[in-house]
């Protein structure tokens, strides 16, 4: 019994000096722990405090984004940030701070619609989502190859009900995210969010603003024009039939013979040219009939190749079977050839022009296309290119009446521009995607009859 409590009291004699020794050490542990948490906390309230500067700054989405995870990483010491903002389940931009070139896997993953499990579970939920790389749900996500023992922190990029996309931000081995740090992280998707909702309102403002201006323009051009082009078309008229009169009264070995027919075919040029014009006006009467765009290619097929010649390779792809459109086919067919020869001029040196048809649902598959957003049924004809491509400023004018970048031997500028009136007039789209030195498309929708005609092969 003795033992037992010599032992017990040298048991309790050694506790009791051991608690005397780790009571300053456990405070200094958490003090240390609590300086650290200060810490961390003022970093991050550095970097939100930097970021709403940038909100207040930056006019661009993309350039926010990606100096908002630049500043969570240099400023919090994040492993990793990155933001991704998405349209229709699919990434349409995506920016990165901390990683190298392995990040590239997760930005494929990001446009094709596979997120990784830390942005699922924060899309899917009100709330942030913490999430340890570890994890199961994470085993197959391309960031481990980043840092596999580091803690994901994913919020939600919403304003008033808007999801915008998503923000995560990833800690080293060994740390946690603190419960005031996610609140702050969220709170700060929140101010992103709210700065993309405030650029998104005023893009749209001066887009309309833009188009406004536009529609003004080519009115005016418009009205200009088809008073011109009625009145010029009518002193053609006058010239024309008198040179028809008197051809018909001359011999063919006359010598006036061969300058009459060529002041004949003047003027009818000069009347398609008009014609043109009245078109751009909206005074030039259509005659729509229900047509298949595949039939019309086939036909054409052979004209087309010859107008490209032989350093151009043509590629038919066209989707069957095809819904019908009701247009006016000598305009759609004009409108074809004007495209055509377009791509020939951009491929000096020769390439490839693709040529494409396809039913368009946009009810069924989610589609969108902005300016306007595209909402319906549709058959699209798309014409692409290998070309030279077109920079920011000739885009912005290749609708304009008489701009062209061609010489001025070569072009009238009022190709696209006809194109342009016939494809609005017909109750369709047109969008043009292009950049300098990538060569250029050009996609025309036009709205589909509800029937859908028998196929017919397209001539080679």
């Amino acid at each position: 019994m003795q033992e037992r409590q010599g032992r017990k009291n040298t048991y309790s004699g050694d506790s009791r000096q051991s608690t005397g020794q780790d009571r300053p050490a456990e405070a200094s542990k958490e003090l240390l722990q609590a300086n650290r948490r200060v810490s961390h906390l003022n970093a991050v309230l550095r970097a939100i405090r930097h970021v709403n500067q940038l909100i207040v700054r930056e006019q661009e989405s993309e350039s926010l984004l990606q100096h908002a995870c630049s500043a969570l990483v240099e400023m919090r010491s994040y492993t990793l940030a990155w933001a991704a903002l998405l349209e229709n389940g699919l990434a349409v931009t995506v920016v990165q701070a901390g990683a190298g070139k392995e990040f590239q896997t997760v930005r494929d993953a990001l446009r094709q619609g596979k997120m990784p499990g830390c942005a699922t579970r924060a899309l899917a939920r009100a709330g942030p989502a913490v999430t340890p790389i570890r994890a199961d749900l994470c085993k197959q996500c391309p960031l481990l190859a980043h840092d596999p023992d580091s803690s994901g922190l994913a919020v939600r990029l919403e304003h008033a009900g808007k999801v915008y996309g998503v923000l995560s931000v990833h800690l080293p081995a060994g740390q946690a995210f603190l419960s005031e740090e996610i609140d702050l992280v969220e709170e700060l998707g929140g101010d992103i969010a709210l700065a993309l909702h405030k650029m998104a309102v005023e893009n749209d403002r001066r887009s309309l603003e833009e188009q406004y201006l536009q529609a003004q323009k080519m009115e005016a051009i418009g009205r200009l024009a088809g008073g011109l082009a009625h009145d010029f078309r009518n002193q053609l008229t006058i010239i024309d039939g008198y040179c028809q009169l008197l051809l018909a009264e001359l011999a063919e070995d006359s010598a006036l013979h061969r300058p009459l027919c060529e002041i004949h075919k003047a003027a009818q040029r000069s009347t398609r040219l008009t014609n043109q014009l009245l078109l751009f006006s909206r005074k030039q009467a259509l005659h729509p009939e229900e047509i298949n765009l595949n039939h019309v290619l086939g036909e054409m097929g052979v004209a087309v190749a010859r107008l490209l010649g032989e350093d151009v390779h043509v590629s038919m792809q066209l989707e069957e079977p095809l819904g019908t459109v009701l247009v006016d086919r000598s305009q759609f067919e004009q409108a074809l050839m004007n495209l055509v020869v377009n791509a020939r001029d951009a491929m000096p040196h020769g390439g490839q022009l693709t040529v494409q048809t396809r039913n368009v649902d946009v009810l069924t598959d989610g589609r969108r296309l902005d300016n306007p957003p595209l909402q319906g049924r549709f058959v699209a004809l798309i014409l692409t290119d290998t070309g030279v491509g077109m920079d920011e400023q000739t885009r912005a004018r290749m609708f304009e009446p008489f701009f062209t970048t061609k010489d001025r031997d070569k072009g009238t500028g009022l190709g696209l521009s006809m194109i342009h009136s016939f494809v609005r007039q017909s109750g369709g789209h047109i969008f043009v995607h292009s950049e300098l030195g990538s060569g250029t498309s050009f996609e025309i929708c036009l709205p589909r009859v509800e029937s859908v005609a028998p196929s017919v092969p397209a001539s080679p």
